[in-house]
């Protein structure tokens, strides 16, 4: 299986008008200046009339037993990430104990940390909030990112020093963290991640980047906070995601895996089907009827008014003035489309040939819609 890994990146997007708004959960509001299309009608009219939008003519029921099939595959639930999440959750522990070094507390985040995380995973994302007023340089000015990245290595060689000297461990510094990596094959790795917060508060922290010397905002807490809301009591919304993330990595789509994660929340404020598949076909129908022309935000933690119409607008739900699709343009937004109506026709000819009983070709059309032969047999 060919992995694609789309690489990080929390951009700040100005031009936006976010107010805070109650921790409720609304239907997801499209502006009128932002939802029209050519015709006179909303991206849902287009979902049905759109000449290029494939129709969906056929019941993806028949094919639930071989998606259930690729989530259980896409599961990481085994002993390999279980012990991986018992590791980080000791070297938590090891570095709150650590006085001197000004931790308020810690978090396992990441997709792990959401419950969407889906196999081969490489790593676990282990959050360390740490006071703002203790990383400071002696004239109480701020530390710079490298700095923060530099210092918090450095504690945790100190602290791994016996695993280190064994040849168990390595250490390096790395874009926004410090990644312990373990010997033992099929080990998974820990990326600590420095988050510095003020007063002790970890619902918004500053996150490092070591290349340009600069922080950057976000919100671990509200994120899993969101998704657990979105999620109770079925999980289906996570499940959903998984497979969504599949779908992203198997057609080299490239979208970050957090703004895969929006677009799944998305699909659920639209009130989709609450099923795994009602959340893969409904982000995928959405994206293949507006090109990503139609913005992306929830309105749960802040309310959100795009001014400006751009493509790939995918609002962090979590912060005010981060948009996940920063670095993509209209043609992304195009390559994104097109890559999600190839997929529905193929979803589509899948069910066709699986209701007419030609399990074999179903099995050849349901491998290509997720980009990858034989992958159902």
């Amino acid at each position: 299986m060919t992995l694609y890994s789309p690489r990080l990146h929390f951009e700040r997007l100005s031009g936006y008008d976010v107010q805070p708004t109650a921790a409720t959960v609304p239907g997801i509001r499209v502006p009128p200046s932002e939802s029209r299309v050519p015709g006179n009608s909303t991206w849902f009219e287009a979902l049905q009339h759109k000449p290029s939008y494939p129709a969906m003519i056929h019941d993806l029921r028949s094919l639930e037993p071989a998606l259930k099939y690729l989530l259980d595959g896409l599961s990481t639930t085994d002993t390999t990430y279980a012990a991986a999440n018992d590791r980080a959750e000791r070297y938590a522990r090891s570095l709150e104990n650590d006085r001197d070094f000004g931790v308020v507390g810690t978090r396992i985040g990441g997709s792990i940390g959401k419950g969407t995380a889906i196999a081969p995973l490489s790593d676990v994302d282990l959050y360390v909030y740490l006071s703002q007023e203790h990383w400071r340089t002696s004239r109480r000015e701020a530390l710079l990112p490298s700095t923060v990245i530099g210092r918090l290595r450095a504690r945790i060689v100190k602290r791994l020093h016996f695993e280190i000297s064994e040849g168990h461990v390595s250490i390096r510094s790395q874009k926004h963290s410090v990644g312990i990596r373990f010997r033992k094959p099929n080990s998974v790795g820990i990326d600590v991640v420095p988050a510095l917060v003020e007063n002790g508060d970890a619902s918004e922290a500053l996150i490092p980047r070591r290349g340009t010397d600069e922080f950057v905002e976000t919100s671990v807490e509200r994120q899993i906070d969101l998704i657990k809301r979105l999620d109770s009591p079925f999980r289906y919304l996570r499940r959903g995601i998984r497979l969504l993330k599949f779908w992203n990595r198997q057609t080299d789509v490239g979208l970050h895996s957090y703004a895969v994660e929006v677009l799944g929340m998305h699909a659920v404020h639209r009130d989709c089907k609450r099923t795994d598949t009602g959340v893969f076909l409904s982000a995928l129908r959405f994206i293949a009827a507006t090109d990503m022309r139609s913005p992306v935000y929830i309105d749960h933690f802040f309310r959100f008014s795009p001014r400006a119409r751009r493509s790939c607008i995918i609002m962090d739900p979590a912060m005010p003035n981060n948009n996940l699709g920063e670095l993509l343009d209209a043609r992304d937004g195009y390559r994104l489309g097109a890559a999600a109506r190839s997929t529905l026709r193929k979803l589509d000819k899948a069910a066709d040939f699986a209701d007419r009983g030609n399990m074999r070709i179903s099995a050849e059309c349901l491998s290509e819609a997720f980009g990858q032969p034989r992958l159902f047999r």
